[in-house]
Protein backbone atom coordinates (compact mmCIF):
# COMPACT_ATOMS: atom_id res chain seq x y z
CA UNK A 1 0.00 0.00 0.00
CA UNK A 2 3.01 2.34 0.38
CA UNK A 3 3.12 2.89 -3.37
CA UNK A 4 -0.18 4.76 -3.30
CA UNK A 5 1.80 7.89 -2.56
CA UNK A 6 3.17 7.69 -6.13
CA UNK A 7 -0.07 9.30 -7.24
CA UNK A 8 1.25 12.52 -5.77
CA UNK A 9 4.22 12.54 -8.16
CA UNK A 10 1.87 13.38 -11.04
CA UNK A 11 2.40 17.09 -11.64
CA UNK A 12 -1.13 18.00 -12.73
CA UNK A 13 -0.22 21.62 -13.49
CA UNK A 14 2.65 20.57 -15.76
CA UNK A 15 0.46 18.11 -17.66
CA UNK A 16 -2.32 20.67 -18.08
CA UNK A 17 0.13 23.24 -19.41
CA UNK A 18 1.47 20.79 -21.99
CA UNK A 19 -2.04 19.83 -23.05
CA UNK A 20 -3.29 23.40 -23.16
CA UNK A 21 -6.32 22.26 -21.14
CA UNK A 22 -7.34 22.67 -17.50
CA UNK A 23 -9.27 19.76 -15.99
CA UNK A 24 -12.42 20.37 -13.98
CA UNK A 25 -11.89 16.99 -12.33
CA UNK A 26 -8.20 16.51 -11.58
CA UNK A 27 -8.73 12.93 -10.43
CA UNK A 28 -9.62 11.73 -13.91
CA UNK A 29 -6.32 13.11 -15.19
CA UNK A 30 -4.44 11.21 -12.49
CA UNK A 31 -6.29 8.03 -13.42
CA UNK A 32 -4.90 8.30 -16.95
CA UNK A 33 -1.42 7.64 -15.52
CA UNK A 34 -2.37 4.60 -13.42
CA UNK A 35 -1.33 1.25 -14.92
CA UNK A 36 -3.23 -1.89 -13.97
CA UNK A 37 -0.11 -3.30 -12.24
CA UNK A 38 -0.11 -0.30 -9.89
CA UNK A 39 -3.86 -0.61 -9.20
CA UNK A 40 -3.50 -4.32 -8.40
CA UNK A 41 -0.54 -3.80 -6.08
CA UNK A 42 -2.22 -0.91 -4.25
CA UNK A 43 -5.60 -2.69 -4.14
CA UNK A 44 -7.45 0.17 -5.78
CA UNK A 45 -10.29 -0.28 -8.26
CA UNK A 46 -9.35 2.17 -10.98
CA UNK A 47 -6.68 2.22 -13.68
CA UNK A 48 -6.32 3.75 -17.15
CA UNK A 49 -7.48 0.85 -19.33
CA UNK A 50 -11.04 2.13 -19.83
CA UNK A 51 -9.67 5.56 -20.63
CA UNK A 52 -7.41 3.96 -23.25
CA UNK A 53 -10.48 2.50 -24.97
CA UNK A 54 -12.20 5.88 -25.03
CA UNK A 55 -9.07 7.69 -26.20
CA UNK A 56 -8.47 5.21 -29.01
CA UNK A 57 -11.96 5.87 -30.40
CA UNK A 58 -11.63 9.63 -30.00
CA UNK A 59 -8.22 9.63 -31.69
CA UNK A 60 -9.53 7.92 -34.82
CA UNK A 61 -12.41 10.37 -35.12
CA UNK A 62 -10.24 13.44 -34.57
CA UNK A 63 -7.57 12.38 -37.07
CA UNK A 64 -10.26 11.71 -39.70
CA UNK A 65 -11.81 15.10 -38.94
CA UNK A 66 -8.51 17.00 -39.21
CA UNK A 67 -7.50 15.17 -42.39
CA UNK A 68 -10.82 15.86 -44.08
CA UNK A 69 -10.74 19.55 -43.09
CA UNK A 70 -7.19 19.97 -44.39
CA UNK A 71 -7.57 17.94 -47.57
CA UNK A 72 -11.06 19.00 -48.64
CA UNK A 73 -11.18 21.07 -51.81
CA UNK A 74 -14.14 23.43 -51.92
CA UNK A 75 -15.88 23.79 -55.28
CA UNK A 76 -15.78 27.60 -54.90
CA UNK A 77 -18.48 28.24 -57.44
CA UNK A 78 -17.22 25.74 -60.01
CA UNK A 79 -19.89 23.21 -60.87
CA UNK A 80 -17.91 19.99 -61.25
CA UNK A 81 -20.83 17.79 -60.29
CA UNK A 82 -24.12 18.55 -58.57
CA UNK A 83 -27.33 16.68 -57.87
CA UNK A 84 -30.22 19.03 -57.16
CA UNK A 85 -27.90 21.72 -55.87
CA UNK A 86 -25.70 19.36 -53.84
CA UNK A 87 -21.96 19.88 -54.34
CA UNK A 88 -19.72 16.86 -54.63
CA UNK A 89 -16.82 16.91 -52.17
CA UNK A 90 -13.36 16.55 -53.65
CA UNK A 91 -10.26 15.70 -51.60
CA UNK A 92 -6.56 16.17 -52.26
CA UNK A 93 -5.95 12.49 -51.37
CA UNK A 94 -8.04 9.50 -52.40
CA UNK A 95 -9.59 7.06 -49.91
CA UNK A 96 -6.68 4.63 -50.00
CA UNK A 97 -4.09 7.36 -49.41
CA UNK A 98 -6.12 8.93 -46.60
CA UNK A 99 -6.53 5.52 -44.93
CA UNK A 100 -2.79 4.89 -45.07
CA UNK A 101 -2.11 8.32 -43.64
CA UNK A 102 -4.61 7.80 -40.81
CA UNK A 103 -3.04 4.44 -39.91
CA UNK A 104 0.40 6.01 -39.74
CA UNK A 105 -0.81 8.92 -37.63
CA UNK A 106 -2.40 6.67 -35.00
CA UNK A 107 0.27 3.97 -35.00
CA UNK A 108 2.24 3.09 -31.88
CA UNK A 109 5.51 4.72 -32.94
CA UNK A 110 3.83 8.06 -33.64
CA UNK A 111 1.97 8.19 -30.33
CA UNK A 112 5.01 7.06 -28.33
CA UNK A 113 7.11 9.75 -30.00
CA UNK A 114 4.53 12.37 -28.98
CA UNK A 115 4.66 11.23 -25.35
CA UNK A 116 8.46 11.44 -25.44
CA UNK A 117 8.34 15.01 -26.75
CA UNK A 118 5.88 15.99 -24.02
CA UNK A 119 7.98 14.13 -21.42
CA UNK A 120 4.93 12.62 -19.70
CA UNK A 121 5.99 8.98 -19.21
CA UNK A 122 7.84 10.01 -16.04
CA UNK A 123 4.49 10.48 -14.28
CA UNK A 124 3.31 6.90 -14.86
CA UNK A 125 2.26 4.97 -11.75
CA UNK A 126 3.55 1.41 -12.10
CA UNK A 127 3.66 -1.76 -10.06
CA UNK A 128 7.04 -2.79 -8.61
CA UNK A 129 7.56 -5.47 -11.26
CA UNK A 130 6.82 -3.06 -14.09
CA UNK A 131 9.20 -0.52 -12.60
CA UNK A 132 12.01 -3.06 -12.42
CA UNK A 133 11.29 -4.10 -16.02
CA UNK A 134 11.32 -0.41 -17.04
CA UNK A 135 8.11 -0.79 -19.01
CA UNK A 136 7.83 3.00 -19.08
CA UNK A 137 10.44 2.87 -21.84
CA UNK A 138 8.25 0.65 -24.05
CA UNK A 139 6.42 2.23 -26.97
CA UNK A 140 3.29 0.19 -26.22
CA UNK A 141 3.05 1.67 -22.73
CA UNK A 142 3.52 5.20 -24.08
CA UNK A 143 0.86 4.54 -26.71
CA UNK A 144 -1.55 3.48 -23.95
CA UNK A 145 -0.76 6.63 -21.98
CA UNK A 146 -1.42 8.87 -24.99
CA UNK A 147 -4.84 7.29 -25.52
CA UNK A 148 -5.70 7.35 -21.81
CA UNK A 149 -4.92 11.07 -21.55
CA UNK A 150 -7.09 11.82 -24.58
CA UNK A 151 -9.85 9.66 -23.09
CA UNK A 152 -9.63 11.59 -19.82
CA UNK A 153 -9.99 14.89 -21.68
CA UNK A 154 -13.03 13.53 -23.55
CA UNK A 155 -14.84 12.67 -20.33
CA UNK A 156 -13.85 15.88 -18.58
CA UNK A 157 -14.94 18.21 -21.42
CA UNK A 158 -18.09 16.15 -22.08
CA UNK A 159 -16.90 15.19 -25.56
CA UNK A 160 -16.59 18.77 -26.79
CA UNK A 161 -15.04 18.26 -30.23
CA UNK A 162 -13.26 21.63 -30.64
CA UNK A 163 -11.65 21.14 -27.21
CA UNK A 164 -10.55 17.62 -28.07
CA UNK A 165 -9.16 18.78 -31.39
CA UNK A 166 -7.22 21.55 -29.67
CA UNK A 167 -5.70 19.08 -27.19
CA UNK A 168 -4.76 16.62 -29.93
CA UNK A 169 -2.99 19.35 -31.88
CA UNK A 170 -1.04 20.21 -28.71
CA UNK A 171 -0.11 16.57 -28.16
CA UNK A 172 0.52 15.61 -31.79
CA UNK A 173 -0.38 17.95 -34.62
CA UNK A 174 -1.43 15.54 -37.40
CA UNK A 175 -1.20 18.07 -40.23
CA UNK A 176 2.30 19.16 -39.22
CA UNK A 177 3.35 15.52 -39.00
CA UNK A 178 1.99 14.87 -42.49
CA UNK A 179 4.00 17.74 -43.93
CA UNK A 180 7.19 17.29 -41.89
CA UNK A 181 7.20 13.49 -41.84
CA UNK A 182 6.29 10.87 -39.28
CA UNK A 183 8.92 9.55 -36.83
CA UNK A 184 9.64 6.32 -38.73
CA UNK A 185 9.32 7.69 -42.26
CA UNK A 186 12.34 7.81 -44.59
CA UNK A 187 13.43 10.84 -46.58
CA UNK A 188 11.32 10.45 -49.71
CA UNK A 189 13.12 13.29 -51.46
CA UNK A 190 16.42 11.48 -50.94
CA UNK A 191 15.05 8.11 -52.11
CA UNK A 192 13.38 9.60 -55.16
CA UNK A 193 16.39 11.76 -55.97
CA UNK A 194 18.72 8.75 -55.95
CA UNK A 195 16.33 6.75 -58.16
CA UNK A 196 15.95 9.65 -60.60
CA UNK A 197 19.71 10.18 -60.84
CA UNK A 198 20.26 6.49 -61.60
CA UNK A 199 17.54 6.49 -64.28
CA UNK A 200 18.31 9.77 -66.04
CA UNK A 201 21.78 10.80 -64.95
CA UNK A 202 20.63 14.18 -63.69
CA UNK A 203 19.21 15.63 -60.46
CA UNK A 204 15.50 15.48 -59.69
CA UNK A 205 13.58 18.74 -60.07
CA UNK A 206 10.60 19.57 -57.85
CA UNK A 207 8.88 22.73 -59.00
CA UNK A 208 6.84 24.92 -56.66
CA UNK A 209 3.96 27.19 -57.55
CA UNK A 210 3.16 30.54 -56.02
CA UNK A 211 1.23 30.49 -52.79
CA UNK A 212 -2.54 30.36 -53.04
CA UNK A 213 -5.01 32.61 -51.24
CA UNK A 214 -4.99 30.28 -48.24
CA UNK A 215 -1.18 30.37 -48.09
CA UNK A 216 -0.81 26.86 -49.48
CA UNK A 217 1.98 25.82 -51.84
CA UNK A 218 1.80 23.37 -54.75
CA UNK A 219 4.69 21.04 -55.65
CA UNK A 220 5.02 19.22 -58.97
CA UNK A 221 7.20 16.31 -60.13
CA UNK A 222 7.57 14.85 -63.63
CA UNK A 223 8.87 11.27 -63.38
CA UNK A 224 10.16 11.28 -66.96
CA UNK A 225 9.91 8.95 -69.92
CA UNK A 226 10.70 5.77 -68.01
CA UNK A 227 7.50 6.34 -66.06
CA UNK A 228 5.59 7.62 -69.12
CA UNK A 229 5.90 11.19 -67.83
CA UNK A 230 3.74 10.52 -64.80
CA UNK A 231 2.98 13.86 -63.15
CA UNK A 232 2.73 14.04 -59.36
CA UNK A 233 1.27 17.02 -57.49
CA UNK A 234 0.88 17.84 -53.82
CA UNK A 235 -0.35 20.80 -51.81
CA UNK A 236 0.78 21.81 -48.33
CA UNK A 237 1.04 24.85 -46.09
CA UNK A 238 4.81 25.19 -46.55
CA UNK A 239 7.21 24.71 -49.49
CA UNK A 240 9.11 21.97 -47.63
CA UNK A 241 5.85 20.23 -46.76
CA UNK A 242 4.63 20.34 -50.36
CA UNK A 243 7.94 18.97 -51.67
CA UNK A 244 7.95 16.16 -49.10
CA UNK A 245 4.37 15.16 -49.91
CA UNK A 246 5.01 15.23 -53.65
CA UNK A 247 8.19 13.17 -53.25
CA UNK A 248 6.33 10.68 -51.04
CA UNK A 249 3.56 10.18 -53.60
CA UNK A 250 6.06 9.92 -56.45
CA UNK A 251 8.18 7.37 -54.59
CA UNK A 252 5.13 5.26 -53.72
CA UNK A 253 4.12 5.33 -57.41
CA UNK A 254 7.61 4.23 -58.49
CA UNK A 255 7.62 1.39 -55.96
CA UNK A 256 4.18 0.22 -57.06
CA UNK A 257 5.24 0.17 -60.73
CA UNK A 258 8.44 -1.74 -59.99
CA UNK A 259 6.54 -4.18 -57.79
CA UNK A 260 4.08 -4.75 -60.62
CA UNK A 261 6.94 -5.49 -63.01
CA UNK A 262 8.30 -8.15 -60.65
CA UNK A 263 4.90 -9.84 -60.33
CA UNK A 264 4.40 -9.80 -64.11
CA UNK A 265 7.79 -11.42 -64.70
CA UNK A 266 7.04 -14.12 -62.13
CA UNK A 267 3.93 -15.10 -64.09
CA UNK A 268 5.00 -14.80 -67.74
CA UNK A 269 8.80 -14.95 -67.76
CA UNK A 270 9.99 -13.50 -71.09
CA UNK A 271 7.26 -11.63 -73.02
CA UNK A 272 6.02 -13.60 -76.01
CA UNK A 273 5.94 -12.07 -79.46
CA UNK A 274 3.96 -14.90 -81.04
CA UNK A 275 1.25 -15.33 -78.38
CA UNK A 276 1.22 -12.18 -76.22
CA UNK A 277 -2.54 -12.38 -75.69
CA UNK A 278 -2.11 -15.71 -73.88
CA UNK A 279 0.19 -13.99 -71.40
CA UNK A 280 -2.16 -11.00 -71.08
CA UNK A 281 -5.01 -13.39 -70.26
CA UNK A 282 -2.85 -15.12 -67.63
CA UNK A 283 -2.14 -11.80 -65.94
CA UNK A 284 -5.85 -10.90 -66.00
CA UNK A 285 -6.90 -14.26 -64.56
CA UNK A 286 -4.38 -14.00 -61.72
CA UNK A 287 -5.58 -10.41 -61.13
CA UNK A 288 -2.07 -9.04 -61.60
CA UNK A 289 -3.58 -6.48 -63.97
CA UNK A 290 -7.20 -5.38 -64.54
CA UNK A 291 -9.09 -6.20 -67.70
CA UNK A 292 -7.30 -4.68 -70.69
CA UNK A 293 -9.36 -2.52 -73.07
CA UNK A 294 -8.33 -2.74 -76.72
CA UNK A 295 -9.64 -0.24 -79.27
CA UNK A 296 -9.06 -0.26 -83.03
CA UNK A 297 -8.69 2.51 -85.56
CA UNK A 298 -8.94 2.07 -89.32
CA UNK A 299 -6.33 4.21 -91.02
CA UNK A 300 -5.95 5.23 -94.70
CA UNK A 301 -5.61 2.26 -97.05
CA UNK A 302 -2.24 1.05 -98.21
CA UNK A 303 -0.99 1.36 -101.81
CA UNK A 304 -3.11 -1.61 -102.87
CA UNK A 305 -6.27 -0.01 -101.53
CA UNK A 306 -6.56 -2.45 -98.61
CA UNK A 307 -7.64 -1.14 -95.18
CA UNK A 308 -5.04 -1.07 -92.43
CA UNK A 309 -5.43 -1.04 -88.65
CA UNK A 310 -3.94 0.35 -85.51
CA UNK A 311 -4.69 -0.87 -81.99
CA UNK A 312 -4.67 1.20 -78.80
CA UNK A 313 -4.61 0.06 -75.17
CA UNK A 314 -6.09 1.81 -72.17
CA UNK A 315 -5.79 0.68 -68.55
CA UNK A 316 -6.96 3.61 -66.46
CA UNK A 317 -6.22 1.87 -63.14
CA UNK A 318 -2.53 1.60 -64.06
CA UNK A 319 -2.39 4.89 -65.93
CA UNK A 320 -1.34 3.06 -69.13
CA UNK A 321 -2.43 4.51 -72.45
CA UNK A 322 -0.74 3.59 -75.73
CA UNK A 323 -1.17 4.97 -79.22
CA UNK A 324 0.37 2.63 -81.78
CA UNK A 325 2.08 4.31 -84.72
CA UNK A 326 2.43 1.03 -86.65
CA UNK A 327 -0.25 -0.14 -89.08
CA UNK A 328 -1.22 -3.72 -89.91
CA UNK A 329 -3.39 -5.32 -92.60
CA UNK A 330 -5.34 -7.32 -90.00
CA UNK A 331 -6.92 -6.38 -86.68
CA UNK A 332 -5.46 -9.52 -85.08
CA UNK A 333 -1.92 -8.47 -86.02
CA UNK A 334 -2.46 -4.97 -84.67
CA UNK A 335 -3.85 -6.42 -81.43
CA UNK A 336 -0.93 -8.82 -81.01
CA UNK A 337 1.57 -6.01 -81.53
CA UNK A 338 -0.24 -3.81 -78.99
CA UNK A 339 -0.39 -6.71 -76.50
CA UNK A 340 3.35 -7.28 -76.92
CA UNK A 341 3.97 -3.58 -76.36
CA UNK A 342 1.86 -3.72 -73.18
CA UNK A 343 3.87 -6.63 -71.79
CA UNK A 344 7.08 -4.67 -72.27
CA UNK A 345 5.56 -1.60 -70.65
CA UNK A 346 4.55 -3.69 -67.64
CA UNK A 347 8.08 -5.00 -67.15
CA UNK A 348 9.51 -1.52 -67.71
CA UNK A 349 11.29 -2.22 -71.00
CA UNK A 350 10.18 1.12 -72.38
CA UNK A 351 8.45 -0.42 -75.40
CA UNK A 352 5.64 2.14 -75.30
CA UNK A 353 5.33 3.46 -78.88
CA UNK A 354 6.04 7.18 -78.88
CA UNK A 355 3.24 9.41 -80.15
CA UNK A 356 2.94 12.99 -81.31
CA UNK A 357 2.20 13.83 -77.67
CA UNK A 358 5.85 13.09 -76.83
CA UNK A 359 7.15 15.13 -79.78
CA UNK A 360 4.64 17.79 -80.84
CA UNK A 361 4.15 17.90 -84.60
CA UNK A 362 5.71 14.48 -85.14
CA UNK A 363 3.37 11.65 -86.10
CA UNK A 364 5.87 8.93 -87.05
CA UNK A 365 8.95 7.72 -85.20
CA UNK A 366 11.85 5.63 -86.41
CA UNK A 367 11.44 2.88 -87.38
CA UNK A 368 8.58 4.25 -89.45
CA UNK A 369 7.09 0.95 -90.61
CA UNK A 370 6.55 -2.59 -89.43
CA UNK A 371 9.07 -3.89 -92.00
CA UNK A 372 11.68 -1.41 -90.83
CA UNK A 373 11.03 -2.47 -87.27
CA UNK A 374 11.46 -6.17 -88.10
CA UNK A 375 14.63 -5.39 -90.04
CA UNK A 376 16.01 -3.59 -86.99
CA UNK A 377 15.12 -6.53 -84.80
CA UNK A 378 16.96 -8.92 -87.15
CA UNK A 379 20.11 -6.87 -86.64
CA UNK A 380 20.04 -7.41 -82.88
CA UNK A 381 22.72 -9.52 -81.23
CA UNK A 382 21.85 -12.86 -79.66
CA UNK A 383 22.10 -11.26 -76.24
CA UNK A 384 19.61 -8.59 -77.19
CA UNK A 385 17.22 -11.19 -78.56
CA UNK A 386 16.96 -12.94 -75.21
CA UNK A 387 14.34 -10.38 -74.35
CA UNK A 388 12.43 -9.88 -77.58
CA UNK A 389 11.56 -6.35 -78.72
CA UNK A 390 13.83 -4.69 -76.15
CA UNK A 391 14.01 -1.45 -78.12
CA UNK A 392 13.94 1.73 -76.12
CA UNK A 393 12.16 4.11 -78.42
CA UNK A 394 13.04 7.25 -76.56
CA UNK A 395 16.66 6.78 -77.61
CA UNK A 396 15.72 7.00 -81.31
CA UNK A 397 15.85 10.37 -83.03
CA UNK A 398 12.48 11.58 -84.29
CA UNK A 399 11.99 12.40 -87.95
CA UNK A 400 12.48 16.15 -87.82
CA UNK A 401 10.10 16.93 -90.66
CA UNK A 402 7.68 14.75 -92.51
CA UNK A 403 7.70 17.21 -95.39
CA UNK A 404 11.46 17.04 -96.10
Amino acid sequence: MSKIKDLKKINVADVEEKLGYEFSDKSILRQAFVRSSFAYECEIKFDNEELEFIGDSVLGMLVARLLSKRLLRVADGVDYGRIRGQWWRDFEMDEAEMSKMKIKLVQRKTLASAIDKLDLAKYLCLGSGDEQAKVYEQDSVKEDLFEAILGAVALDCDWHTPTLESVLIKMMDPITLIEQGLPDEPSYEELLGKWYLEKYGKPLEITLSEEGEDGSVDAHIDLGKKMRHKHINAEALTPSGAKRLAAKRAWEFVVSVESLAERVLEVIGTPSRTDPMVQINMLEQKKIIPKVAFSFCEVPADEGGNPTWQCQINIDELDIHTNDVFTFPKKSEAKNFAASALLHILIKKEFCPITSEDYPGIAIMLPASRDAFLEMENKMSDKEKKEILKIEYEELDPIESLED
